[in-house]
């Protein structure tokens, strides 16, 4: 029915709540058109353009909200949760050096792409601040001292 390389299933309200409900979830759209059942990803796009699927469109825009708050929530967990991996390297003089240990660049990496998805995606709270307002203390107006330096000889 759907899935890769297949035909793509008509819209139903049912499918969309499937859709939504994997989106909320955190997978990204390629990875719910990758499941059996799913349509194509331009079928998906196509179904939030037009003008039809309205309610689809709504209920898509607020599971990716949600799916980016799991993204956020697993920043923690990523950074919490090592992760053993094998790191192979060859030598100059063809031998080979194997080392396990925890993958942190790896780790790393995962942190800064869903940092940086999030900051573009939700900026109003996940982007970085900018206080360009300017106000004296405790959030009054501001006060100005002006030092007048007088000769003492005029």
């Amino acid at each position: 029915m759907g899935g890769p390389g297949s035909g793509s299933p008509k819209f139903t309200p049912e499918l969309g709540d499937t859709i939504c409900q994997h989106i909320a979830d955190g997978l990204s759209v390629r990875k719910v058109c990758a499941l059996d059942g799913m349509p194509k990803m331009t079928t998906i796009f196509r179904w939030l353009a037009d003008g039809e699927h309205e309610v689809f469109r709504e209920q898509y825009e607020k599971a990716r909200e949600i799916g980016l708050e799991v993204h956020a929530d697993s920043i923690l967990e990523i950074a919490d949760t090592p992760l053993e991996g094998v790191e192979t390297k060859i030598m100059a003089d063809g031998g080979v050096e194997v080392k396990k240990g925890d993958m942190l660049g790896h780790r790393r990496l995962q942190i800064d792409a869903r940092k940086w998805v999030l900051s573009k995606l939700l900026p109003k709270k996940y982007g970085d601040k900018l206080d360009l307002n300017h106000a004296g203390k405790d959030g009054g107006p501001l006060e100005f001292l002006v030092k007048v330096d007088r000769d003492p000889g005029t």
